[in-house]
């Protein structure tokens, strides 16, 4: 796999070698600067996994793109993601992009949430729903397009971003969370070979309903990031 951090592994290991609160606001203000209108563009923060597949932060700009990736597979996504049916435009698309740049400033210069581009399409969101830098877990969560299936985007976009928290992010642990009757979301995390833990009961309202979520693990010293032969 041939991963490039472009700026990302940079800008952790300018925040993680700040000592005083003045270099800290310097880095936070170089970041701002990066995220600013004049200053976007793709290089920042892309992990490129593979010839056809690379991770990038979002920008404003993709806001149209994102509606209607999400309005054209709605029916699809809605089965097992709640926040589907709160993306009703693209000023809502636009509110979410926003949100994880903004993100990016309030964790301290990591890429929460990444763009999934495949053949330069703009193909489904990867990211971290929840990082804990004090206790070095967190937590990651996927979507991709109808039309995107089974052609193992998932499975190399989720290697990406394991890579990037174990390898940049320095976290100990990754979980991701599944409910439990979405056996095609469940097949990424048993097939990347994570480790499964438990089930937090009815822990999510989709639809009118509860959902189970099975958790599953990896640490970083079980972590090999082999490849495997199936697709999602």
């Amino acid at each position: 796999m041939n991963t490039d951090y472009d700026i990302t592994e940079q800008f952790i290991i300018l925040r993680t070698s700040c000592t005083h609160d003045e270099e800290a606001e310097e880095f936070m203000g170089v970041l701002k600067q990066y995220m600013g209108e004049e200053k976007r563009n793709e290089k920042m923060f892309t992990n490129q996994v593979n010839e056809d597949l690379y991770l990038r932060m979002y920008t404003v700009d993709d806001a149209e793109a994102l509606y209607h990736l999400i309005d054209e597979s709605r029916d699809y996504l809605k089965e097992w993601l709640a926040w589907v049916d709160y993306n009703t435009d693209v000023e809502a698309s636009r509110d979410f992009i926003q949100g994880t740049l903004n993100g990016v400033v309030e964790t301290g210069g990591y890429p929460k949430t990444l763009a999934i581009i495949y053949k330069n399409e703009l193909a489904g969101t990867v990211g971290f729903n929840e990082v804990n830098r004090t206790h070095q877990y967190a937590t990651i969560g996927y979507w991709l397009s109808e039309k995107f299936q089974r052609k193992g985007i998932v499975t190399e976009a989720c290697r990406g971003i394991i890579d990037l928290g174990f390898k940049v992010m320095r976290l100990n642990r990754i979980e991701i969370r599944v409910a439990s009757g979405n056996k095609k979301s469940r097949a990424i995390p048993e097939r990347l070979g994570f480790k499964e833990e438990g089930v937090l009961r009815q822990v999510e309202l989709v639809n009118g309903q509860f959902y189970d979520h099975v958790v599953y693990c990896m640490l970083k010293d079980e972590w090999s990031g082999k490849k495997d032969k199936q697709v999602d």
